[in-house]
């Protein structure tokens, strides 16, 4: 964080998140005696590969097909490519799974440290390290309305919103005392 904060690095958190017509309904109040139910569907509405910075400016790529290491090295790709035009190195800090560690992304990792981005593995079994995880958290249990697993033009119009005004609207203050 030291040389994010210094200006010397653009310093990405990365990570993977589906939304579908499925609810994230952690509690609900009713009273007493009634009885209420709430419809779900299944249906994946979007797949996200997110990379967030510590001062919530996001780039998303957004699919309806399975997240794969395919897809994310077309994504870190372009995203590389972005890092390359800029004059410092990016880094970007993700978890241990199994798409993120692939030969296919080991592979492409010499290339995209030609263009100034490297990738930071987090040790395993730590979420609360990767600072997007707070991001998908954020978008599934507070920030989605009930109107929104309507359908799934209404969950995309709302997902779409989100990223949009991510960083004013929407925003999450983290701390930056490590």
């Amino acid at each position: 964080m030291d040389l994010w904060s210094k200006n010397a690095i653009d310093l990405r958190f990365g990570d993977e998140s589906g939304f579908s017509l499925q609810p994230s309904v952690p509690y609900g109040w009713l009273e007493i005696g009634k009885q209420t139910k709430i419809s779900t569907r299944k249906d994946l509405v979007m797949n996200v590969f997110g990379l967030m910075s510590p001062d919530n400016e996001l780039t998303v790529y957004e699919t309806d097909k399975t997240i794969n290491s395919e897809y994310i090295i077309q994504c870190l790709d372009d995203f590389a490519d972005d890092c390359h035009k800029k004059d410092r190195l990016s880094v970007v800090v993700w978890d241990n799974a199994s798409w993120h560690t692939s030969r296919f992304i080991q592979a492409r990792v010499s290339k995209w440290e030609a263009k100034g981005l490297y990738l930071f593995y987090l040790p395993v079994a730590s979420p609360h390290l990767n600072k997007i995880e707070t991001l998908w958290r954020k978008i599934k249990y507070e920030w989605l309305n009930t109107v929104d697993f309507l359908n799934q033009y209404s969950m995309k119009q709302a997902l779409d919103n989100i990223f949009k005004n991510f960083g004013g609207e929407y925003a999450i203050q983290f701390s930056l005392n490590y």
